[in-house]
């Protein structure tokens, strides 16, 4: 294109360089409750909504589940949920099938993937509380089976409350599932009440939730939640023994099952950093959480690139971003280091004449401390400081 004439001065912008890349959420919870007392002109069926504190939470009224889940979340001071209403059916079995919901009409469960279109922003952190307790310890719940398809596709955690019956229930639950994204609990909570004035017994996973967002939120995606605070509680309702050396406490049981519980360790707390996954590379919570995270900030990051002319100039702007976002990362201690490269065999130049350009990454992850030993040596090489300084008899 020819330039134009001028006679004078001017300046251009010069768009070339690096982009920050910033980390996307990761702790945005979306659950699924009853409140058949909320206004459901304001607060329809089937549709995400925001509820964004204590207040707006108390206009869906005391019945149904939602006032206990959300204050069960509350606890840990994450005041912003995202909440997909289903209305009460005739009875039990009617109810469980509103939360599960229809794929095709994206109702219960399925709304929530509609999070991103109502509010622009997808979940990570999913469930139903009070619906997925198994009936049969030798047969999945639905509710459960219908996060796991939702959690797949959103890629978001889930958690699902496991038997509360013993060891036996919890370990026949848990080798039915083989999911990177379940998030069993083992047991329930002893909360206190207001409108009942009294102790009551509820299911754990919004509590387990909120623990885990308010983890992301306090320290970063790469936090366990394994030995933080259970907040809100008064007791366990089914006491678990731990004992931090003695790996045939149930606790430990559990945790390699890949069950968080809630144990008495000064104070109670979360145990469990565990998967239900086969693949021993997503054994960790914290793993499978970290691949998400990183690999979606990277894809967000570029939204700046794609459709620009390919040149030299944007392959490298893209490496150095990437590499610029892994050096960050590996200063904060999410990762142990990382790094960025084009392999020339993949580029090759029929792919890059259709347009497609490949980007290879890897990194190191920064897996939880799970155990530690000390290994305790006697010996007798210090005796002589005994004598040190003690004037000897010649």
């Amino acid at each position: 294109m020819p330039e134009q004439f001028l006679h004078g001065i001017e300046y251009k912008e010069i768009t070339d360089g690096i982009r920050p890349i910033r980390t996307i959420r990761g702790a945005v919870i979306g659950i699924v409750v009853t409140a058949p007392d909320r206004d459901a002109g304001v607060y329809p069926a089937n549709t995400p909504t925001w509820i964004s504190g204590p207040r707006q939470a108390a206009e869906l009224g005391a019945t149904g589940t939602a006032k206990d889940v959300y204050t069960q979340i509350y606890a840990y001071g994450v005041s912003r949920v995202i909440m997909v209403f289903v209305d009460e059916g005739l009875d039990a079995a009617a109810t469980e099938a509103n939360v599960i919901g229809d794929p095709v009409a994206q109702t219960g469960v399925h709304a929530l993937t509609l999070a991103q279109a109502v509010l622009g922003v997808e979940p990570d952190l999913i469930g139903a509380p009070g619906f997925t307790m198994p009936a049969d310890p030798a047969t999945k719940n639905p509710v459960a089976v219908a996060l796991d398809t939702v959690g797949t596709t959103l890629k978001a955690e889930f958690a699902a409350q496991g038997p509360v019956t013993g060891l036996a229930d919890r370990t026949t639950y848990a080798e039915l599932w083989s999911s990177r994204l379940i998030r069993l609990i083992a047991n329930q909570m002893r909360i206190y009440d207001a409108d009942d004035a009294a102790v009551v017994t509820q299911e754990a996973e919004a509590s387990y939730l909120g623990a885990v967002a308010k983890r992301i939120i306090d320290k970063g995606f790469w936090w366990s939640v394994s030995n933080t605070r259970v907040m809100g509680a008064v007791a366990a309702a089914q006491p678990v023994a731990y004992i931090i050396d003695d790996g045939q406490t149930e606790g430990h049981l559990l945790s390699e099952l890949g069950y968080a519980t809630i144990v008495q360790d000064d104070g109670l707390r979360w145990l469990g950093n565990r998967t239900r996954a086969t693949d021993p590379r997503d054994a960790f919570a914290t793993t499978v959480r970290t691949r998400r995270m990183i690999g979606e900030s990277i894809v967000e990051g570029h939204r700046w690139a794609r459709d620009k002319p390919m040149s030299d100039q944007l392959v490298r702007d893209i490496v150095d971003s990437v590499q610029s976002y892994l050096d960050r990362l590996t200063g904060r201690g999410a990762i142990l280091g990382g790094k960025v490269w084009v392999d020339p065999e993949l580029n090759t130049d029929d792919s890059l004449d259709m347009g497609q350009l490949f980007i290879d990454v890897d990194w190191g992850d920064a897996a939880p401390l799970e155990r530690l030993t000390f290994n305790i040596h006697d010996t007798n090489e210090y005796n002589s400081r005994l004598l040190g300084d003690v004037p000897l008899a010649s």
